[in-house]
């Protein structure tokens, strides 16, 4: 998914990563925002729309969501091997989903990026994908045979965090997380955790 040169730029760089594992990707444009000051929210609502069309679009197919600025370094073998989950998270905390890579499957993972994208609707006031995310979790709890895989670190590594708690380790997809600025900040202090889940 990208908006502008930057992120398509960064999007191409992640579908080749992709692609030399033997994976087909598939690249989205969204809407490019006008207002930089407020662009990295408004691109964050896009992600349970995008992950819907590709849902859509290739209906027999299990969907690994990745942002533009991820890389794939080895197979996602936990995902490719278990074949009975709806979806596979990875959280940076209780009740927070790192948003950067999600794995959809089926007709259950389809209802959970509705309930993903519904979310946004209920509450418009936090832009935080990865809150709605997690709200769609809980909702989706509450269905019977749901079943969610958690993802180890190495599925969402990112350089200063994972990379530094973990220095040994091999990560499967790198999160280079380029999307920094003001905006980033002020979506994240909006979000404060406080969504009624």
């Amino acid at each position: 998914m990208y908006s502008n040169a930057k992120y398509e730029t960064l999007a191409a760089k992640m579908k080749a990563s992709v692609e030399a594992l033997g994976y087909p990707v598939s690249l989205y444009q969204i809407p490019h925002w006008h207002d930089e000051g407020t662009a990295w929210g408004f691109a964050l609502r896009h992600k349970p729309l995008v992950v819907e069309r590709c849902m859509q679009e290739f209906p027999q197919d299990d969907i690994l969501y990745m942002d533009a600025d991820a890389e794939m370094k080895a197979h996602p073998s936990l995902v490719i091997e278990d074949k009975t989950c709806d979806t596979a998270l990875n959280f940076i905390r209780p009740k927070h989903i790192h948003g950067c890579v999600m794995f959809f499957r089926g007709k259950k993972g389809l209802e959970y990026v509705r309930k993903w994208k519904e979310s946004y609707e209920l509450y418009p006031h936090i832009r935080l994908d990865e809150i709605h995310a997690y709200f769609a979790l809980r909702e989706m709890q509450k269905v019977p045979g749901f079943r969610m895989l958690t993802l180890p670190f190495s599925y969402t590594w990112v350089p200063w965090t994972a990379g530094k708690l973990y220095p040994t380790a091999k990560p499967i997809i790198i999160h280079h997380g380029e999307g920094r600025g003001p905006d980033k900040d002020t979506v994240l202090r909006e979000a404060s955790f406080h969504l009624p889940v």
